[in-house]
């Protein structure tokens, strides 16, 4: 049982789900995605006609400019400054998101922007980004009704609230069920749990990056987290995320078997 729901939900924390390489490639991606929602965000308010149409020119205008500084901050990052960069662009994208759906208040797609930093949270954060982006949309959607029945006298929609906070939900669900299943380190058959080095009765490697391969190395030469991260020029949490993932991937229980299996696998 324990098994199954660390499948769905996961056991890796997120620094140790994501090397520096793919932080990058996944804030590059983000910009994209920013940029190709403030575009039809603007084809969808000439269609449709929103209200207020200033507050939409307003958000893509402040969008521009946040996606803008946000793509010369990448580029002059180091690797700890990568991540610190994810973490913060996955909060303010839930309110730059959320800000299209008041503008597109009661229209389905106003709610389609928040599914894709839904996905973003749970990329960068896996089951516990999943689940606060998803309970950050049910609070500013019942704030937002709520608010906008006070000043503007404008009746509750209730059936909005359940309706976009389903699909967001249900959107979420399935980015870390789908997350975690394809990053899991076990596979099961018939019951039992799989070691990856130990697959259909052979021996098969595991294929390690380039910095894992470092970090198992310098775990072989004795190296302590701190002395790793001094000698690589990377955050102490950075290397211990490193090692987590490792003995993960390697489905070992510390450092020394770690080692152990890697010399065996032929890794070192």
């Amino acid at each position: 049982m324990q098994s199954r729901l660390a499948l769905v939900f996961g056991d890796q924390p997120p620094a140790a789900r994501l090397n520096h390489g793919q932080v990058r490639r996944l804030l590059a991606l983000g910009l994209s995605l920013r940029w190709a929602s403030a575009a039809l965000a603007a084809v969808a308010g000439l269609l449709t006609g929103p209200r207020p149409f200033g507050a939409l020119v307003g958000l893509i205008i402040t969008v521009a400019i946040y996606n803008g500084c946000l793509a010369l901050a990448i580029r002059q990052a180091d690797e700890a400054g990568a991540r610190r960069l994810a973490r913060v662009s996955t909060i303010l994208d839930q309110f730059f998101a959320f800000a299209a759906v008041a503008i597109f208040a009661g229209q389905p797609q106003g709610a389609a922007p928040y599914i894709f930093v839904t996905l973003e949270a749970v990329a960068y954060e896996g089951a516990v980004g999943g689940i606060l982006s998803m309970a950050a949309f049910a609070f500013l959607e019942i704030g937002f009704q709520v608010a906008r029945q006070a000043f503007f006298h404008v009746g509750f929609a209730g059936n909005e609230v359940i309706v976009f906070t389903s699909v967001v939900g249900l959107a979420g669900a399935a980015f870390i069920a789908v997350t975690n299943i394809l990053s899991s380190p076990q596979q099961e058959i018939g019951g039992a749990s799989l070691s990856p080095a130990f697959q259909n009765d052979g021996e098969q490697p595991v294929h390690l990056t380039r910095r894992e391969r470092e970090i198992i190395q310098l775990m072989a030469s004795g190296y302590s987290n701190g002395m790793i991260a001094s000698h690589l020029r990377l955050s102490e949490s950075t290397v211990k995320g490193y090692v987590e993932m490792l003995l993960n991937r390697l489905n070992v229980r510390n450092r020394t078997e770690a080692v152990a299996m890697a010399s065996r696998m032929k890794i070192l």
